[in-house]
């Protein structure tokens, strides 16, 4: 890339406050399925464990 290639991207990312492309890209399977079990957890909290105190959440985990 040359010089003046490089100060016309840079300058129109400061212009547009962002790269000055538009990336697309599909999440993977694994992604969308995390994400769908994030937002049933979240709206199901009353099934899950939760902690106040790192602690306590590490002695349960390991059995201690």
């Amino acid at each position: 890339m040359h010089k003046s290639q490089m100060d016309m991207f840079l300058k129109r990312a400061i212009f547009e406050k962002r790269i000055p492309f538009e990336i697309e890209q599909q999440p993977s399977k694994e992604l969308t399925n995390a994400l769908k079990e994030l937002d049933y957890m979240e709206t199901h909290l009353d099934e899950y464990k939760t902690y106040h105190d790192v602690d306590a959440m590490f002695k349960d985990i390991l059995n201690m």
